[in-house]
């Protein structure tokens, strides 16, 4: 019994003591430069990009019960919007007519499938979207795209005075 009482310590011991130096190397292991880390992660998905197709991002749920997701296609993306009652897919949009518009708008090239972001938000009126930086606005009944003024333009009146104010010295302009 007491061979076995031993042989049982013997064990635990052995057993804690791997743990405290495997949590050992662990917190080696972490003290590494996240930087770096993040970096080669960077880099990889840079690597693979465009090499992987049909790869979805997280959906994004709208109030009628469906939802919409990003997803990898050959020389870019596409956005897909899906009836959850029914299985139906389709495009969110006509990706050809959106980069037409929004590449005349910015004076800019953009393809179907190389469109200048990679998330957006439906405007109140559910036939328009928004997205980047600086913020656009596309309608989607007759892919007309415009910028939308800075928050600082908003705030700081329609003048050409507060507008130069906002985009050179946001923080430092005093309201006129």
């Amino acid at each position: 019994m007491r061979t076995r009482t031993l042989a049982a310590r013997t064990a635990a011991a052995l057993a804690i003591s791997g743990v405290v130096i495997g949590a050992s190397r662990f917190t080696v292991a972490q003290s590494s430069d996240i930087k770096e880390d993040y970096a080669r992660a960077f880099a990889f998905r840079a690597r693979i990009d465009g090499t992987v197709h049909n790869v979805p991002d997280l959906p994004t749920w709208l109030d009628d019960g469906r939802f919409w997701y990003r997803r990898t296609v050959r020389g870019g993306a596409q956005f897909v919007v899906v009836d959850a009652a029914t299985a139906r897919k389709q495009p969110l949009f006509d990706h050809a007519r959106l980069a037409a518009a929004l590449s005349s708008a910015a004076h800019a090239a953009y393809g179907a499938t190389t469109l200048p972001f990679t998330t957006l938000t439906f405007t109140e009126n559910p036939n328009a979207i928004e997205f980047g930086t600086p913020r656009w606005r596309c309608t989607l009944a007759d892919y007309v795209c415009a910028r939308l003024p800075d928050a600082g333009d908003a705030a700081g009146g329609n003048s050409e005075s507060s507008r130069s104010c906002s985009r050179r010295r946001r923080i430092s302009c005093s309201r006129k």
